[in-house]
């Protein structure tokens, strides 16, 4: 995957939402699936970061327990706690990466001359914590303009 720049996207919350929540709420088969199939795939991602892989993200949000308010917030928060990603390389990750992946890098990634200004504003730093992402209030910026 590294030599052909092939990204990675793992989804980690969606395995981590039925392990974490299903217990009594779904099938007793799913939690066991995910119980069982979570502490491999999670060392199979530390791996995968060690060995430089390349990484964007996304959510899998509909899943159970992974939802569209929370889900991605919840993804890169695993990224960094769980895999043991930095930060920064799971902001890249969610901004330069997926926009790569994504086939759109010319105009979408990053904050650049030319290139759609969307982004968000936060109290505090993510490269210091990425649940700064959580913040209720961010300022949320598409084209430049708050929405």
């Amino acid at each position: 995957m590294k030599a052909h720049q092939v990204y990675l996207v793992p989804t980690l919350n969606a395995v981590q939402g039925i392990v974490d929540h299903g217990e009594g709420k779904i099938p007793d088969y799913m939690v066991r699936k995910a119980s069982d199939f979570a502490q491999a795939f999670f060392k199979n991602m530390k791996l995968a970061v060690q060995r430089g892989v390349p990484f964007a993200t996304g959510t899998d949000a509909g899943t159970p327990f992974n939802d569209f308010a929370t889900g991605y917030w919840d993804e890169l928060h695993l990224l960094v706690n769980k895999v043991g990603m930095a930060p920064q390389d799971v902001l890249y990750a969610a901004t330069r990466n997926s926009a790569d992946l994504l086939g759109v890098s010319e105009e979408y990634g990053a904050l650049a001359a030319g290139k759609y200004a969307d982004f968000l504003v936060l109290k505090a730093n993510p490269l210091d914590d990425v649940d700064a992402v959580r913040q209720a209030d961010k300022g949320v910026y598409l084209g430049g303009k708050r929405v």
